[in-house]
């Protein structure tokens, strides 16, 4: 595997693209069409996985985020993802491949300390979970899904 974290964040931007390009191609309204589970729309599956990806930004960087409030398509969305990734991406070519650790204080206000390489660890693991949710969101409204299985990634390199 190259040099972790810079390829798992890759990997999770691809994974996004991959799937939000899909739903780009799926009837109009389907990102905002309500359905039974977890999140009540695409549009709620993704916009978590953007803040929290924002949110684990923030905390890495020192910087405060300006966050969307919400998306209104899968473009939007796909756009707010990839500009959030390259970000990410940006951040850790700047300070090299070598891990740091901070302090941060979680939604609850607990005091907690993890390196940047368990951060975007727990970034990707979470984004491959949710991508799972939008999937069943897809199947259940009768629409074929898309793949994003990392190894897909490596083949598309």
């Amino acid at each position: 595997m190259k040099q972790l974290p810079s390829e798992l964040l890759n990997y999770h931007k691809w994974a996004n693209q991959t799937m939000l390009s899909h739903i780009e191609c799926l009837s109009e309204n389907v990102f905002q069409i309500k359905a039974a589970g977890s999140f009540s729309a695409l549009a709620d599956v993704f916009y978590h996985m953007y803040r929290a990806d924002q949110i684990w930004f923030s905390r890495l960087s020192g910087k405060e985020r300006n966050l969307a409030n919400g998306f209104e398509d899968a473009k939007e969305a796909r756009e707010h993802l990839t500009k959030a990734s390259d970000e990410m991406i940006r951040l850790f070519k700047q300070r090299g491949e070598g891990s740091w650790t901070i302090t941060y204080t979680d939604l609850r206000g607990e005091t907690f300390s993890n390196t940047s390489d368990e951060i975007i660890f727990q970034t990707v693991n979470h984004g491959t979970y949710h991508r799972g949710n939008a999937l069943t969101i897809i199947r259940q409204l009768g629409h074929k899904g898309v793949s994003t299985d990392y190894l897909l990634y490596l083949r598309d390199q």
